[in-house]
């Protein structure tokens, strides 16, 4: 029954990312960038659905067989985008090589599932910062990055990043260092520290742009 999700959820971001493709392409939507927006279309999508399945069964309206049933929302994503990432690397210029790792923690990631739900729905809650850190790439790209929108959705990203990214999974590995296996220690960690570089990179380009520094 779980391959059937699997193979759905693969096969339903398969059909996004053709219908994008077309219109976006046809439409001329940001020249030779059309390929990074339909991905961050599409990790957008992605995250809507698994942060509220996460979220239903964190606050206890669903139940851990809907919730290891649904956790295949990310297993596809994450394995779909592994392949679009590498196939169109070229467009990701130096950053496919980082997509690709992380979304490959976070493939192995999916199934320690069964051992550990709440844990591994916590470490979903990070995708939250998705959605404000992906606006401000496409205003980045339309040349629109000066404006109040922008202003907004940098500071949503810097807070999201911030709780969800960095405080929660630094308080993850403090609390469950000793209570999880190798395996998924060693996952958390690598995603932990990932997310680290992000968000110093994130902060210095935030006290850049605030100090008028190109």
């Amino acid at each position: 029954m779980e391959n059937i999700y699997f193979v759905t959820f693969f096969v339903y971001y398969g059909l996004i990312f053709r219908y994008l493709k077309h219109s976006l392409m046809r439409k001329k939507t940001l020249p030779g960038r059309e390929i990074n927006l339909i991905s961050k279309i599409i990790s957008c999508i992605h995250s809507f659905m698994i942060i509220i399945s996460a979220s239903l069964y964190l606050t206890n309206y669903a139940s851990v067989h809907t919730w290891t049933n649904m956790i295949n929302i990310t297993k596809a994503y994450s394995l779909f985008d592994i392949f679009l990432v590498f196939l169109h690397r070229n467009s990701f210029k130096n950053d496919w090589k980082e997509t690709i790792v992380h979304h490959f923690i976070l493939f192995v990631g999916t199934f320690y599932i069964y051992e550990y739900p709440d844990e591994t729905a916590r470490i979903i809650l990070a995708e939250i910062s998705n959605f404000p850190l992906h606006y401000c790439w496409y205003l980045i790209n339309v040349g629109k990055q000066k404006n109040i929108k922008f202003m907004i959705s940098a500071l949503l990203t810097l807070l999201a990043f911030t709780i969800f990214r960095v405080i929660n999974l630094t308080h993850m590995l403090y609390c469950n260092i000793h209570n999880m296996d190798n395996m998924s220690v060693t996952c958390l960690s690598l995603l932990t520290l990932m997310n680290y570089r992000w968000y110093y990179i994130l902060v210095k380009k935030a006290y850049k742009m605030v100090n008028g520094i190109q």
